[in-house]
């Protein structure tokens, strides 16, 4: 069984009315270097040899459908804005009873977690695909955000990673 998805992320804090593109808010969104600034768990790592815009991407290979680990980047945020988040995905096998290989935009407060806005994912075989999402307005109380790519809970297969698109937030 195989699974690929390549994932191209965007982020934006922008307006309802007006997008204002800040560039892209991840460090090496294209894992060009390697797992900088990217926190990895043991089901994941960088590959040279599926990419789709660049020459490396992130793989994730996952046989049991109890484990559940996401790959994630602290991103910077404002509290009160919305933020787009995009990624180009591709599958090969994903298996399970959920949605399949997706990524998410989540933040906590001190207390913990508080968020989340949470892309749908597709599984089975897949050429490349759009996946996207808005959040609400992220609360006042939000300490921290973060990026996260993953294979949806009890979903199994190997997963590819690019994330190469600018985020961007949009004004309340």
């Amino acid at each position: 069984m195989k699974t690929l998805w390549l994932l191209s992320l965007a982020i934006l804090p922008a307006g309802l009315a007006v997008a204002a593109e800040s560039g892209n808010l991840l460090r090496n969104p294209g894992f060009e270097n390697g797992s900088e600034g990217w926190t990895l768990p043991n089901t994941f790592r960088v590959v040279d040899d599926v990419a789709r815009t660049g020459t490396r991407s992130l793989r994730l290979s996952n046989t049991n459908p109890s484990t559940y680990l996401l790959a994630r980047q602290p991103v910077p945020f404002q509290p009160g804005l919305k933020y787009r988040y995009h990624a180009w995905i591709k599958t090969r096998g994903v298996q399970g009873d959920d949605s399949g290989a997706t990524l998410c935009l989540e933040w906590s407060s001190a207390q913990g977690w508080i968020g989340g806005s949470y892309a749908e994912g597709k599984k089975g075989d897949q050429d490349w695909f759009l996946v996207e999402g808005v959040t609400g307005p992220i609360p006042t109380n939000a300490t921290s955000a973060a990026v996260e790519l993953y294979l949806r809970q009890g979903m199994t297969g190997v997963a590819t990673a690019e994330v190469k698109t600018p985020v961007v937030g949009l004004d309340t």
